[in-house]
C-alpha cells in the first residue's frame, strides 16, 4: 500500500485587515520571504468581517476582488499565487483574519 502525503501547516499568522492592501510578508502577519517560498498552500480565514483577496499581481480594494465571507476559510494553492496573495477588507468595517501556510510533508 503507497504511503500518503498530506500538506501540513508550518506557520500561523492572525491580525487586522484594514483599508490598506496587505501581502503576507506585511505587518501583522509579517511572514519571511524564505518561508512563503516553502508554502505551497494557504489557508485565509475571515473572522470577524469579510475580506477581499486578489492573486493575480494587483491589488484589490474595498469593493473588488474576490470575496472572503465572514467565518469561510479559502485555501490558495501554487507558491506564485502565494506570493501574489493581497488581502483588504470588503467595505467599511475592518476584518480580522487568520493565515496558515502549508507545505508538503
Amino acid at each position: 500500500m503507497a504511503t500518503q502525503t498530506y500538506p501540513s501547516g508550518f506557520l500561523f499568522g492572525s491580525g487586522t485587515v484594514s483599508n490598506t492592501v496587505l501581502a503576507l510578508t506585511a505587518s501583522p502577519f509579517s511572514f519571511s520571504v524564505a518561508n512563503i517560498a516553502l508554502a505551497d498552500r494557504v489557508l485565509i480565514t475571515a473572522s470577524t468581517a469579510p475580506i477581499r483577496y486578489r492573486i493575480d499581481g494587483g491589488n484589490p480594494t474595498t469593493t473588488t476582488g474576490h470575496v472572503i465571507a465572514t467565518g469561510a476559510t479559502v485555501e490558495i494553492q501554487g507558491n506564485d499565487n502565494i506570493t501574489n496573495l493581497r488581502i483588504i477588507r470588503d467595505g467599511g468595517s475592518d476584518a480580522s483574519a487568520s493565515i496558515t501556510l502549508l507545505k508538503w510533508a
